[in-house]
């Protein structure tokens, strides 16, 4: 298994290959121009891990000269920095944050293994589980309740998708990002799901095929008929506009607003939110 020093050298590697592309390099000169002060090595880092960061610093410098205190269980950038034996990694902590952090690092997989239980760990997904109407058939519940079991689980992944019954040992591994068409690929992720993957696993998981749903985000929103937001039940499929974006209709918040789950690029794992689809897919699979 490869260690963190390794894999944070090879990030720096597969991010510096992708900035040959217009919007990468773009993207990356907006990253850049927030720090101004590294050198490019650094940039590149900084940009792979946090590429909305507007400022960076050291532990000391944010608590002792800034006077900005680092919340408890934030996390360092990963930096490489050369050593009179070889380079190693500097995650802008102090002695025992550092300590402590590579600790974690160490055991991973350990931490990987705790997210492997589907129950329901979410509350606001056990809100919509428990509102579900007694009259919604079996097999909508079903992809509901799979869903939910995802919040908050898993990350997202460009690219990524999942046949597993149940969850899937890859996730949360470092993998390389070889789809193409997004910022990240070329770079090293945890291994999660992208949109539609999620959609995919939820409705197979369910009990349907993955053919009767489909792969894609378009596909998925073909795979149906359009319904009006009044008419959407849980288990229907929310679509961005454009097609761009797909999560599973899981009810209503107290204002009456359609609540969605999905898996979000900008929140990097599963979540339940509302706004921002513009409309609702009845799936054909549904009997």
């Amino acid at each position: 298994m490869a260690t963190k020093l390794q894999l944070i050298s090879e990030l720096s590697k597969s991010t510096s290959k992708q900035l040959s592309g217009y919007d990468n390099w773009t993207a990356f000169l907006r990253s850049a121009a927030w720090q101004y002060k590294y050198p490019f090595e650094d940039q590149l880092l900084i940009f792979a891990q946090r590429p909305d960061a507007k400022a960076c610093a050291d532990f000391d410098t944010w608590n002792e000269k800034l006077h900005r205190r680092i919340k408890r269980g934030a996390k360092g950038i990963a930096l490489l920095r050369e050593g009179n034996r070889g380079y190693y990694l500097d995650y802008g902590f102090n002695a025992k944050q550092k300590e402590a952090l590579e600790t974690l690092l160490e055991n991973s997989d350990a931490y990987v293994g705790s997210m492997q239980s589907l129950a329901i760990s979410d509350a606001t997904a056990q809100d919509v589980i428990d509102a579900l109407p007694d009259s919604l058939s079996a097999e909508r519940k079903s992809v509901v309740k799979k869903a939910c079991s995802l919040v908050g689980k898993v990350t997202y992944f460009w690219g990524g998708k999942s046949s597993a019954i149940g969850w899937d040992s890859e996730w949360g591994k470092m993998k390389l990002v070889t789809s193409e068409g997004s910022r990240t690929t070329g770079c090293m992720r945890p291994f999660g799901l992208d949109c539609s993957g999620f959609v995919t696993w939820a409705f197979h998981n369910a009990g349907f095929s993955e053919s009767a749903i489909g792969h894609g985000a378009s596909t998925q929103a073909s795979k149906g008929t359009r319904i009006s937001w009044s008419s959407a039940q849980p288990g229907d499929l929310a679509v961005y506009d454009d097609k761009s974006h797909i999560g599973i209709v899981a009810g209503k918040d107290s204002s009456g607003n359609t609540l969605v789950i999905h898996c979000s690029s900008g929140s990097n794992n599963v979540v339940i939110t509302t706004g921002g689809f513009g409309f609702v897919v009845r799936p054909n699979c549904y009997s």
